[in-house]
């Protein structure tokens, strides 16, 4: 059982398992599913009662089996499959689930000397509070794609937007990547004071859709004096073969030497059009349950599993 897509309770034909279905059987595993032995329930998302944690869906799916494993890291919002059954049945981390959670207990709690963090995206929102979280155990942190352009449209009044940032830009650094000046930081209870010296945000091209190639050299110099990175969202919008300053970073990660952790569906999709995931140390499956846990240290469903 699992979550595909976002339905929204309703059953939509393209977020089916019927290809997973499909995939099992051309393994063999025909007579498994025909018998029962092997069960595979559709989209959970297709039901109310698992988007709305009602009780008694997770009874009736706690029915089904006698064991319960989570191996979906990235389901991490609240559902009757992910926060109510485990406490109906014998529960337990999936193998890669508890590798997640130790990887990224290590960043949070206890990071190397030299850990930067690379953070892109869209929505400010979603990304201000990881930026925050990790300067506060990070020697730098990068911030590039459209989340830059909304920061410093943000910071330009200080009392405007929820936000209201005073970005730190491209010439906060050297030519060697060194650190100049050193504002007062904000915090994620107080996002509005200007950001923390070890922040920096990417300068962007013309059309505001990639970074450009001086944020490139000039985080080039701190990449490879780093000894782990955690990389969450791609810089660019890296649909458009013309950007393509995110495949650069990320070749730049990729013969620093550090230790590299990286995560989100975006930037794991274009690494693996490029040919590149295997040449990073460790994939978070998760993208915003990858951001939850370093700001909280904590996730709704490994509560659940405790």
């Amino acid at each position: 059982m699992g979550h595909i897509g976002r339905p929204k309770g309703k059953k939509v034909e393209e977020l089916s398992v019927a290809p997973i279905y499909d995939w099992l059987e051309k393994q063999g595993l025909s007579s498994h599913l025909m018998s029962g032995k092997l069960k595979l329930l559709e989209n959970l998302r297709f039901e109310e009662g698992e988007n709305k944690c009602d009780p008694e869906y997770a009874k009736e799916l706690a029915g089904l089996g006698e064991v319960y494993i989570n191996e979906a890291f990235a389901a991490h919002h609240p559902a009757a499959s992910t926060t109510i059954l485990p406490t109906l049945l014998p529960a337990f981390a999936g193998l890669h689930f508890a590798r997640e959670v130790e990887k990224l207990t290590k960043v949070r709690q206890a990071p190397r000397p030299g850990l930067v963090a690379i953070i892109g995206g869209v929505k400010a929102e979603d990304k201000l509070p990881a930026v925050l979280a990790l300067s506060k155990i990070a020697d730098y942190v990068l911030v590039g794609g459209k989340i830059v352009e909304e920061l410093a449209t943000r910071g330009s009044d200080a009392n405007r937007g929820p936000v209201g940032l005073y970005p730190r830009p491209m010439s906060s650094l050297d030519a060697a990547g060194t650190r100049r000046g050193a504002p007062a930081p904000a915090t994620p209870n107080n996002p509005s004071a200007p950001l923390s010296e070890n922040i920096t945000l990417a300068s962007l091209n013309a059309e505001k859709t990639d970074i450009t190639p001086e944020t490139v050299e000039k985080w080039g110099p701190i990449i490879k004096k780093a000894k782990m990175i955690v990389w969450n969202g791609p810089l660019g919008k890296v649909e458009e073969p013309k950007n393509f300053r995110t495949h650069e970073i990320a070749n730049l990660i990729i013969s620093s030497g550090a230790e590299s952790i990286i995560g989100g569906g975006d930037t794991i999709s274009y690494l693996g059009k490029l040919g590149l995931l295997g040449k990073f140390g460790f994939i978070s499956t998760g993208g915003g349950a990858m951001l939850e846990f370093l700001i909280r240290g904590t996730l709704p469903t490994i509560e659940a599993l405790l």
